[in-house]
């Protein structure tokens, strides 16, 4: 595969998760892992879901409670790190980045669209939270649930506490198996200055080769 300096990266991952999504027959192509940190321990990680790309800026978005682990970590350290590894293609992309909360109108827009038994799962989940017994849980789903199937419920309005972030990249990583272990690395890097929803101030790519 012909990487180089004039590959555009946001191109070239755009075309590598299409390729996983559509041809890789992978349940969950858009899973990768998301690490974060606060400042005062250690790394924790989770498989999150990747809802959009945007192949201009340069950002993935994912969608969580905010009052979660991952929520609280990111408000005291937006820079995250992320793994997608695909191994019916023998790719994986490895990214370093900042998040920033989506607008509200995306996150109400995707919440709106998502099946209701997921809408009232994050109007009543404390998520994160230490929990005595999944039954009083699940039966207040289960009452919420019911008053739907019968119509004579109000719509679930998205909880302030729940959205998605964007994540920027600054870095890219791509990775292709080799045989003998002889892998292939291409990282690409730029600076993120300024970060806001109204405002992305970045310098341009650079790309490094990597040894495997």
């Amino acid at each position: 595969m012909d990487i180089n300096q004039s590959t555009c990266p946001l191109a070239l991952f755009s075309t590598w998760f299409d390729d996983a999504r559509v041809n890789a027959g992978m349940d969950y192509p858009n899973a990768f892992t998301l690490s974060t940190v606060d400042n005062t321990s250690f790394p924790e990680s989770r498989i999150v879901l990747a809802k959009a790309i945007n192949t201009i800026e340069g950002y993935l978005v994912f969608y969580t409670n905010y009052h979660s682990c991952k929520g609280q970590h990111i408000f005291n350290n937006n820079h995250v790190s992320a793994l997608f590894y695909w191994d019916k293609i023998k790719r994986q992309v490895r990214i370093s980045g900042q998040c920033i909360n989506s607008p509200e109108k995306e996150s109400d827009d995707y919440f709106a669209s998502r099946p209701i038994e997921n809408q009232i799962n994050a109007s009543l989940s404390q998520q994160s939270q230490p929990i005595n017994d999944y039954s009083t849980l699940m039966t207040s789903f289960n009452k919420t649930l019911t008053k739907h199937e019968d119509k004579t419920g109000q719509p679930i309005k998205r909880p302030v506490y729940w959205g998605g972030f964007r994540l920027y990249f600054s870095s890219l990583e791509f990775w292709i198996a080799g045989s003998g272990r002889f892998h292939q690395r291409y990282k690409y890097e730029r600076m993120i200055n300024n970060l806001s929803i109204s405002s992305l101030n970045v310098t341009p790519w650079n790309l490094t080769k990597l040894q495997p």
